[in-house]
């Protein structure tokens, strides 16, 4: 029976009552608007509801990852220029501690996501 209602759910014969649109949603952990939205796949989902990646999308979040240690550099580098010799600050080490930050913030981010990477890989 219920191969029924989901062949015709598929094939836009029919669509799914709001009881069973609440009851997918719980099973697969999404909203009801994920479930109407035609544009996610949900063939790329796994049992636990999470969307798996394909090869070139982790390649390039692995290339992002990476970079986010010198992104935060560079913004480091942006703000000591604004703060030292644009603005001309008074107190040196509060600059100091402005500019540092978004190389702290941006190293802080890298490590876990790193860690998680090789944790990954080693589970591969």
């Amino acid at each position: 029976m219920v191969t029924k209602h989901v062949s015709k759910w598929e094939s836009k014969k029919n669509y799914p009552d709001i009881e069973n649109l609440v009851r997918i949603s719980e099973i697969y952990k999404l909203k009801i608007d994920d479930l109407l939205d035609e544009s996610i796949d949900v063939e790329r989902m796994n049992e636990k509801g999470v969307f798996l990646i394909n090869h070139e999308s982790k390649e390039n979040l692995k290339t992002y990852i990476n970079w986010l240690p010198f992104i935060g550099l560079i913004s480091s580098l942006i703000s000591f220029v604004i703060f030292f010799v644009i603005v001309g600050v008074d107190e040196v080490w509060r600059a100091a501690l402005y500019c540092l930050m978004p190389f702290i913030v941006f190293t802080l981010l890298y490590i876990p996501l790193k860690m998680v990477m090789r944790k990954n890989r080693n589970h591969s």
